[in-house]
């Protein structure tokens, strides 16, 4: 197979002095022919780190939504700016306004920009795939669609509801991952793994087929996860025996340092601006 390339497009952090970062998160991949943008970050700074890392934003093939989040839909705008021939994949539940209700600050609104939902009812609905189910990007390129809730200690990782009161909690089903087949086993690209990391890896190997898990790259979002939260998801991270875990955007430092202390030197904390070859 051919070699597969992921760029860190956006980050919380930059590894590269002219590349700007934000929180959020955007993925450019290059697997088998295809050119893939996973997230968007959440503004058109994306097109800032396009630009100094010369990567080719209106020749992507497919732009992959993991989730409503302003953080991983915010750019998207910009990027439909220069490129109107993409395959937008998103789950119907990736418009909902959603809001996030810290106990003693302000309520914010933390769902897709009204400007771009506008912006996706204007677009060719024929390149716009609502991925209810798993989508097909190619016979070893999926996106997982809804991630089912298997486990028991897993959580959305946040105080996050669907009006500004908070009396309707989100459980962001509209969460979903992307996974790629290799020679060398499966790579799974996630944006914040609110359905739980987990319940993201199972899944993928499920629907794929794979046995042996090459590299897991993404947000954790066990940034507020509980030391018993830490201690069975690094129990169960340890039986799929993955090569490699590139932890980033909301994994939290405290997660990356346990999860450095049981993989050791499988553990590559990443940031913007980083290349990673397959």
């Amino acid at each position: 197979m051919q070699e597969t390339i992921i760029t860190l497009l956006v980050e919380n952090h930059s590894a590269i002095p002219k590349m700007k970062s934000e929180h959020g998160l955007a993925l450019w991949i290059e697997t088998q022919g295809l050119k893939i943008l996973f997230d968007t970050g959440a503004s058109s700074m994306i097109l800032d780190n396009a630009k100094v890392l010369e990567i080719p934003l209106e020749e992507a093939d497919y732009i992959v939504l993991s989730h409503g989040h302003y953080d991983h839909t915010g750019g998207l705008e910009s990027v439909l700016g220069i490129n109107q021939r993409a395959f937008i994949v998103l789950h119907p539940d990736a418009l909902l306004s959603r809001y996030s209700c810290h106990p003693g600050k302000p309520v914010k609104s933390i769902g897709m920009p009204e400007s771009l939902k506008l912006k996706l009812q204007q677009f060719p609905q024929k390149q716009i795939i609502w991925s209810s189910g798993p989508v097909s990007l190619s016979e070893d390129v999926q996106v997982t669609g809804p991630i089912s809730r298997l486990t028991t200690y897993e959580d959305v990782g946040g105080p996050f509801f669907l009006d500004a009161q908070g009396t309707q909690p989100d459980l962001l089903p509209d969460d979903q991952a992307l996974w790629i087949r290799t020679s060398e086993g499966l790579i799974v690209c996630g944006g914040c793994a609110h359905s739980g990391i987990v319940n993201i890896l199972r899944q993928s190997l499920q629907q794929s087929g794979e046995k042996s898990l090459l590299a897991v790259i993404g947000g954790f979002h066990l940034v507020h996860a509980s030391p018993k939260r830490m201690i069975s998801t690094l129990e169960a991270l340890q039986t799929f025996s993955p090569s490699g875990l590139f932890p980033c955007h909301c994994t939290g430092l405290p997660a990356v340092e346990s999860l450095k202390l049981t993989f050791k030197e499988k553990l590559i904390p990443v940031r913007g601006g980083m290349v990673l070859r397959f």
